[in-house]
């Protein structure tokens, strides 16, 4: 797009956020600021469709194995400018303890480092590139096992409590530790509500959801997103799912593409309202920053649901008339974010190729983000007859700078998304530098050390049944000790 043109979609962009923002989100001023505007301005198309992108990648270093020559990511982040990553334990992206901390640390701080550098590599006497902070996550059930941190109680312990000042207080622990760590997103927590429970389905949440009580999830929801904004020192964007709910379903949306058979009003009174309770106040410490957007179809969104329903994650009718509800639409226009469900599970896969043939990256991230997707979380995607993963980035990358060059429409979308992606960042970071933007080594020593708060939820989440709490000590004279295996 020509500056000129960006400029006046910028300035119209700008006036409708004003302009259709309701008053309490007028009073934020969540127009662009002067500073995002000049820095999409300064950036080129291919630097604009990188920031949409999250990716996954294969270990905990940027040296290769060998020792001896960059990562296959730090090569590909060489030349094509992204988003961010997500962290997985199954991509060997955590070092086994003790060193899971210090090496966590060094992963994160040269992730950052290496895309500041490649911003001052690449300039040229045409274009100086600025330095834009990666997007570095983690999901709420890696945190949850990842071994080095303080224990973290599963969501279902912290509902059990019924208490939200217990459920702030381990938020806080969390982003404080993540924060320290250098990991600046967080994919979580889950806000669906567990309303029937299936074990025996691949669907079922078990531990991973608050609760079945949409008012009890979404309260100690909110409490624990709190924890996570104050603990961090609001450097760590949270990410609630799975929207708009998959707690009544019995298949899991990474495997095959699941239904929700509810009504409308069904979903507003139990699955959605656990996030509008996390959009609401806009300014507050419990607002979520973005939701993640599950691979689910709804028929109180999408109807008579068949065998081609596409997930509401890719149905743009569907995915905009939720949005249109209140107080999502309020979240919305304020500049929360959108994020898409991982690209390259299974079930996309299937639902895209049901006979194995014909898979292309490129068209799922298109269709993703024409659906209404600002970040698009590719996984381990990978194209039918492509080599590798990286193989079908890059080729999503060029597909996605050609359609911006030739597609104004779709070159106003993208900026549309940069702009909401880029003021979630400078939110995180009062600067793009490095200084700013890597944690201090210091903060390493104290992780790992605030068992308190996970005690406390431990002695406040068990229920006694039987016996009666006056014959408890008749009934079992010699309680186990602590420590002590059963």
């Amino acid at each position: 797009m020509k500056p000129n043109t960006f400029l006046s979609w910028a300035l119209l962009l700008s006036l409708s956020f004003s302009l259709f923002a309701p008053l309490h989100a007028q009073a934020q001023d969540d127009s662009p600021s002067p500073e995002i505007l000049a820095l999409i301005e300064n950036m080129t198309p291919e630097e604009r469709v990188g920031q949409l992108f999250l990716i996954n990648f294969e270990g905990a270093s940027l040296i290769s194995e060998t020792g001896d020559e960059t990562s296959d990511l730090a090569d590909f982040l060489s030349k094509y400018p992204i988003g961010g990553v997500i962290l997985h334990a199954e991509n060997g992206n955590f070092a086994p303890a003790p060193d899971m901390a210090s090496m966590l640390y060094q992963l994160t701080a040269s992730l950052q480092k290496e895309t500041w550098k490649n911003a001052q590599f690449n300039a040229t006497e045409e274009h100086r590139p600025d330095y834009i902070p990666l997007f570095i996550g983690i999901s709420q059930e890696e945190s949850e096992g990842l071994s080095g941190l303080s224990p973290q109680p599963s969501q279902m312990a912290i509902g059990a409590t019924w208490n939200t000042e217990l459920a702030l207080q381990n938020g806080e622990v969390l982003g404080r530790e993540l924060s320290a760590l250098g990991v600046n997103l967080y994919l979580g927590p889950s806000l669906d509500v567990l309303q029937n429970p299936t074990p025996t389905k691949s669907g079922d949440l078990g531990t991973r959801a608050f609760g079945g009580n949409p008012f009890w999830v979404g309260k100690i929801g909110k409490a624990f997103i709190s924890g996570l904004h104050i603990g961090s020192e609001g450097k760590l964007l949270v990410v609630a799912k799975h929207f708009p709910g998959r707690g009544s379903t019995a298949r899991a949306p990474e495997e095959e593409i699941a239904t929700v058979h509810k009504t409308l009003d069904e979903l507003e009174e139990i699955d959605l309202f656990p996030f509008s309770v996390a959009t609401e106040n806009l300014s507050a410490p419990s607002n979520t920053d973005a939701l993640l957007i599950s691979h689910i179809r709804y028929q109180g969104f999408q109807g008579n649901i068949r065998p081609a329903t596409r997930p509401v994650s890719l149905d743009e009718k569907s995915l905009a008339e939720i949005f249109t509800l209140s107080p999502f639409n309020e979240w919305r226009i304020a500049g929360g974010l959108t994020f898409s469900d991982d690209l390259g599970s299974k079930a996309i896969r299937e639902f895209y190729a049901p006979d194995g043939k014909n898979f292309f990256a490129h068209l799922v991230a298109r269709d993703a983000f024409l659906a209404g997707n600002d970040l698009l979380y590719m996984g381990n995607i990978l194209s039918t007859d492509d080599a590798d993963t990286y193989t079908s980035l890059t080729k999503t990358l060029d597909f996605f700078t050609q359609k911006y060059n030739e597609d104004t429409a779709f070159a106003e979308r993208v900026d549309e998304a940069v702009i909401r992606i880029l003021t979630q960042k400078s939110q995180l970071y009062p600067s793009f530098s490095l200084s700013t933007v890597r944690p201090l080594p210091a903060g390493i020593e104290e992780i790992g050390q605030s068992t308190e708060a996970s005690f406390n939820i431990a002695q406040n989440s068990a229920t006694l049944i039987s016996p009666d709490i006056k014959d408890l000590d008749s009934v079992l004279p010699f309680p186990p000790a602590l420590e002590e295996k059963i």
